[in-house]
């Protein structure tokens, strides 16, 4: 499980929009990530790491938006 490597690369994603379309598909990522990970969690006990990077990643969304719109 490369969760961890994965998370750097949705951070960088998220990090490289320019624009609200961009970050529309930059949250796609993020659900994508999540999904793709949950499956592995329960069986590796990471049920906690998961959730937490998860909401750090909407967090990151969340400042990347208000950026891209104040900067509009």
């Amino acid at each position: 499980m490369y969760i961890f490597k994965t998370y750097r690369k949705a951070v960088e994603v998220i990090n490289s929009c320019e624009d609200l379309q961009q970050l529309n598909v930059a949250r796609s990522y993020v659900s994508f990530w999540y999904k793709a990970h949950a499956k592995d969690s329960t069986y590796y006990n990471m049920d906690n790491v998961l959730e937490a990077l998860h909401k750090n990643l909407n967090n990151f969304l969340y400042i990347k938006k208000h950026k891209i719109i104040r900067d509009e």
